[in-house]
C-alpha cells in the first residue's frame, strides 16, 4: 500500500509537473500515471517521448495530432498505425513491415511515401504516381506505362525517367513545353510539339529550323529573344502579336519600330535609337487613343512620354 509518505511525493511530482510538463523527464518511470502522460502531451506533444506510460488511450491522442510519433511507440497497434497515417503519411517511415493496406493509405495521401515502402508493386506504384507524380522518382522499376502516366500529368517529371523514348519524352513536352530541357531524346517533331505547347522552349532547341522559330514566335511572341538568326520578318510577325517583343529584337528596322508604335506607344522606351518620327508617331497614336478613352492616359507606361502628353493635354485646356 502507498504510504503517506508516498501520497506526499505523488502529490508533490503532480504539482511541478502542472508548472512544468518538461519535468515529467525527472519522474521515475514507476511513478508515472496515464493522467500524467495526458496532461503533458496536451500542453507540450514534442514530450511524448519521455512519457513512460504509453497506453493505448495516450498513443491515440498523440497519433491524433501527429502521427509521426509512432517512431516512439513499441510495437503499434494496427488501429494506431492507420491514425498515424491518416493524421501524418510520412509516418510510414516510421512503421516497421507496413501492411498493403496502410501502404495504400500512405500513398493515397501523399504518393512521395513511396520513397519508404521497400516492398513496391505496381499497384502501388500506380497509387503513388495518381497521387503525386513527382513520386515517379522513388518507383524501383519504371515502365513506360508508368511513365507516361507521370509525364501527362508533370512534364517535367522527364527528368526522373531512366529510361527515356521518344514516346514519353513527346507526352512530356506536350504537358509541359519546357520539359525539353530533360530530353535525352530530341528531333525536329519534339522540338515543334515543345515550342507548340510554350514558345519558351525555344532556348533549349539546339537545332533552330524556321518553321520551330516561327511556331515558337506564334505561340510567344517575346520567344523572339531565344532566336538565334532573327530575320526582318519573323521580328515584325513578334511584334505585331505582342509590340513588348521590340526590347528583344536586335535589328529594330523602321518598319519594326513603327508597327510597334502602332500598336503600343509606350514601346518608345525599348526603342534604342528614338528617332524624331518616332517620338511623334507616339504621340500621336497616344492623343488619339485618347481621345476614344480618358483613362488610357493611366495606361500609357513610358514616364517621359506620359509626361509630354500631360503637358499637351495642358497646354490644350489653357487655350480654351
Amino acid at each position: 500500500m502507498p504510504t503517506k509518505m508516498d501520497a506526499s511525493i505523488s502529490q508533490e511530482m503532480v504539482y511541478k509537473l502542472d508548472k512544468d510538463p518538461a519535468y515529467i523527464k525527472k519522474i521515475p518511470a514507476c511513478m508515472q500515471t496515464e493522467k500524467m502522460a495526458l496532461d503533458v502531451i496536451k500542453k507540450d506533444i514534442k514530450l511524448f517521448k519521455h512519457a513512460k506510460v504509453k497506453t493505448p488511450k495516450v498513443c491515440m491522442e498523440v497519433l491524433a495530432k501527429d502521427g509521426n510519433y509512432i517512431r516512439y511507440i513499441d510495437a503499434p497497434s494496427k488501429q494506431m498505425c492507420k491514425l498515424a497515417i491518416t493524421t501524418t503519411p510520412t509516418a510510414l517511415q516510421y512503421i516497421k513491415e507496413p501492411t498493403e493496406e496502410i501502404c495504400k493509405m500512405a500513398l493515397e495521401r501523399n504518393g512521395s511515401c513511396l520513397q519508404y515502402i521497400t516492398k513496391q508493386t505496381a499497384s502501388l506504384c500506380k497509387i503513388a504516381i495518381a497521387s503525386n507524380p513527382l513520386a515517379l522518382q522513388y518507383a524501383e522499376k519504371q515502365t513506360e506505362p508508368l511513365c507516361l502516366m507521370a509525364v501527362n500529368e508533370v512534364g517535367s517529371v522527364l527528368q526522373y525517367v531512366l529510361d527515356q523514348t521518344k514516346r514519353i519524352v513527346s507526352a512530356a513536352v506536350l504537358q509541359d513545353g519546357l520539359a525539353l530541357r530533360f530530353a535525352t531524346i530530341v528531333d525536329d517533331y519534339i522540338c515543334m510539339l515543345a515550342v507548340k505547347e510554350n514558345g519558351y522552349a525555344l532556348q533549349y532547341v539546339k537545332n533552330q529550323t524556321p518553321d520551330i522559330c516561327l511556331t515558337a514566335v506564334l505561340t510567344n511572341p517575346d520567344a523572339i529573344k531565344y532566336v538565334l538568326e532573327q530575320t526582318p520578318s519573323l521580328c515584325l510577325i513578334a511584334v505585331l502579336k505582342n509590340p513588348l517583343a521590340i526590347e528583344h529584337i536586335k535589328d529594330q528596322t523602321e518598319i519594326i519600330c513603327t508597327e510597334a508604335l502602332k500598336k503600343e506607344p509606350s514601346v518608345l522606351k525599348y526603342i534604342k535609337v528614338k528617332l524624331p518620327q518616332y517620338k511623334v508617331l507616339a504621340v500621336k497614336t497616344c492623343l488619339k487613343r485618347l481621345r476614344r478613352d480618358g483613362d488610357y492616359i493611366n495606361k500609357i507606361s513610358d514616364k517621359v512620354l506620359k509626361d509630354v502628353i500631360l503637358k499637351l493635354l495642358f497646354k490644350g485646356s489653357e487655350k480654351e
